[in-house]
């Protein structure tokens, strides 16, 4: 019943209004740090980060969903209406998540049905306290509250540079560059400041329009250009229920599909309505960090399958986890001298096996008597279930078929104990043979998840954060 063109600028309203209210409430809490305030501030922090979240993903789904259906009825969108299918497609995510919990065997669910044939699901009674921890951690560490901010790990080639090269890599596979699709999607963003029409909750111009604009204020970029980034950041019907690799459509928006799913409202945030685009001014910068900020972490938002993008953002991700080892190193570099990266025992004393591979940090605290294993690797983030369960994987392995990292890290480890005494000898460290240190192993990465704070096995190492380190070395030494 509902008229496409009268509907979309509405939803692009409330979206926009949505990210404008979070980044206001974002904004409090970082300018609470500064002041004594009586709340915890990582506490309201987690859960306006959480309640964002949850409520943008409704939000960018009915947009998605109107995308896909293109209605043609005759009438605009009411507030009530909004808000049920807003509380409709909620629920729909809860089912999901129950859904793949149980596909992916992440979490243990039940579903219950009540006298009245009501339907809940529920989850282990602890895992609503386990998520509140895990939260209010991570706000921590990201507030700059916990942990030593200036131990977080960049890439050490200078951005410029690695955005030069990106651009080409983009530029070859694309027709277009990563930093001009930036450029548009800033113009875009503050469109009433070009003159071209008052400030405005949401924005429609034609192509001809957006080519002016562009032309007069990117330098360097041409109509050929504007054209190939228009299209790319253009959501369709058509693709919102695709994923790549696959020919047939997805029944419904594939929302339990992250990196292959290449056509979403956060990355494509261009409608196409009668000649016209419509977007709006947040969900365009909020595309613009995304790209440029996902670029620079050593990672893409989405899987491209474009070789020479591919083949500089594996050359960054090389640079960073490089980059991991050497803060490693200098971190605990404060507190012993007895310290070195990339250990390969064999090279030492032949007397050790070859295939046993490099300790990325090898320490002896003698104040602690604590010997550091400390494995680097920098760990993609995961957004969704499926990816969740990759992580779990790659780090913990598989059933009966692998064990993962945990695999070489556990065989370096058992080596490392049972050899303790010729490899203290052979690092030249003053331990004391009748007081053996003990062997402390630590997975750190650059942030932390889910499976790293609740691992789904038992586990004989430490998982942190590159800027809990020190803090951690510290607490070593003084017992």
């Amino acid at each position: 019943k509902y008229a496409f063109e009268k509907t979309i600028p509405y939803l692009i309203i409330q979206i926009d209004a949505l990210t404008h209210k979070h980044w206001c409430s974002q904004a409090v809490v970082e300018h609470a740090l500064e002041h004594d305030v009586d709340y915890d501030t990582s506490q309201v922090f987690s859960k306006e980060q959480s309640k964002y979240s949850q409520m943008h993903r409704n939000y960018r789904y009915l947009i998605e969903k109107f995308i896909q259906l293109q209605p043609k009825g005759q009438r605009g969108l009411r507030k009530d209406e909004f808000q049920y299918l807003i509380a409709l497609i909620d629920w729909l995510h809860v089912i999901y998540q129950a859904s793949d919990s149980i596909h992916y065997g992440i979490l243990p669910v039940r579903i219950a049905i009540s006298g009245d044939y009501l339907v809940d699901v529920e989850y282990d009674a602890d895992l609503a306290l386990k998520q509140e921890v895990y939260a209010k951690e991570k706000a921590q560490l990201d507030l700059g509250i916990a942990g030593n901010p200036t131990d977080r790990v960049d890439s050490p080639r200078p951005v410029e540079d690695f955005l030069d090269e990106l651009d080409r890599a983009f530029k070859q596979d694309l027709g277009f560059g990563l930093r001009s699709m930036v450029n548009v999607l800033q113009i875009l963003s503050h469109w009433a400041e070009y003159g071209v029409v008052k400030e405005n909750a949401y924005y429609s111009a034609g192509i001809d329009e957006i080519r002016k604009v562009c032309l007069n204020n990117i330098m360097g970029i041409d109509q050929i250009e504007i054209d190939s980034i228009l299209k790319f950041l253009t959501l369709t019907g058509y693709d919102v229920i695709r994923i790549l690799d696959q020919d047939t459509p997805c029944k419904d928006l594939p929302v339990w599909e992250h990196r292959k799913r290449y056509a979403r409202y956060t990355l494509k945030p261009l409608i196409l309505v009668s000649k016209e685009y419509h977007w709006g001014p947040y969900s365009t910068m909020k595309t613009g960090v995304i790209w440029s900020g996902s670029a620079s972490s050593g990672m893409l938002p989405v899987d491209l399958q474009s070789p020479n993008v591919e083949r500089v953002i594996e050359s960054e991700k090389r640079l960073i986890e490089d980059a991991l080892v050497a803060r490693t190193l200098e971190i605990v570099e404060r507190y012993t001298p007895h310290v070195r990266r990339n250990v390969d025992l064999q090279k030492i004393n032949r007397a050790h096996p070859y295939d046993l591979g490099d300790y990325d940090v090898l320490a002896y605290c003698p104040d602690a008597n604590v010997v550091l294993n400390i494995e680097c690797k920098d760990i993609l983030p995961v957004y969704c279930l499926k990816d969740a369960k990759r992580l779990r994987e790659k780090i913990f392995g598989r059933p009966r078929k692998d064990k993962g990292f945990f695999e070489k890290i556990n065989r370096r480890q058992s080596y490392l104990s049972s050899h303790l005494t010729q490899i203290a000898s052979d690092l030249r460290w003053p331990t004391d043979v009748k007081n053996l240190p003990k062997i402390t192993t630590i997975f750190l990465s650059r942030t932390t998840y889910w499976w790293t704070k609740f691992p789904p096995a038992r586990i004989r190492a430490v998982f942190l954060r590159t800027d809990q380190l020190s803090s951690f070395v510290e607490k070593l030494a003084i017992g």
